[in-house]
C-alpha cells in the first residue's frame, strides 16, 4: 500500500498548462513583453461557462496598449484546413455569424484566407 503522503496529486491544474518545451518556444518567438503578458493572460483568464453572456458566446477584447496587427505587404495567404471534429463552417460562420469568424477577422486585417473543406470518406485504402 502507498503511504498517504506519497500519493500523487490528481487534482486538475488551475488552468490550461503548456508543456515546458511549448512554453519556452512561445517565449522565444514572442517579440515583446506586452504581447507575452497578453498571451499569458489569455491562457489563464477565461470566464466559467455559467457566466458567459446570452447566446453562449464568449468574446475576447483587446487589452489597452495592444494594437491590431495588419497583414504585411506581400503576406502569404492563410490556408485553414479544419481538423478532426470540425468543418469549414467553424472558420467561416461560427454559430451562423460570418462576421464573427476567424476568416472574416483575418480578411479585415488584409490577409487572403482560404478554408479547405476536407472530408474523410473511409479508413480503407481501396480494398472493400
Amino acid at each position: 500500500p502507498m503511504h498517504a503522503s506519497a500519493r500523487p496529486n490528481l487534482a486538475a491544474p488551475p488552468g490550461p498548462v503548456a508543456s515546458p518545451c511549448r512554453r519556452a518556444h512561445r517565449l522565444r518567438t514572442t517579440p515583446s513583453t506586452t504581447i507575452r503578458a497578453v498571451a499569458a493572460e489569455s491562457l489563464t483568464r477565461v470566464a466559467p461557462e455559467q457566466s458567459w453572456p446570452a447566446g453562449n458566446r464568449l468574446s475576447f477584447t483587446r487589452p489597452p496598449g495592444v494594437n491590431r496587427q495588419l497583414a504585411p505587404p506581400g503576406a502569404c495567404p492563410v490556408v485553414v484546413c479544419p481538423g478532426f471534429g470540425n468543418n469549414s463552417t467553424d472558420y467561416l460562420a461560427p454559430f451562423g455569424d460570418p462576421n464573427s469568424s476567424l476568416a472574416a477577422s483575418l480578411r479585415a486585417r488584409g490577409f487572403d484566407v482560404f478554408v479547405v473543406d476536407v472530408e474523410r470518406k473511409s479508413e480503407r485504402t481501396g480494398r472493400e
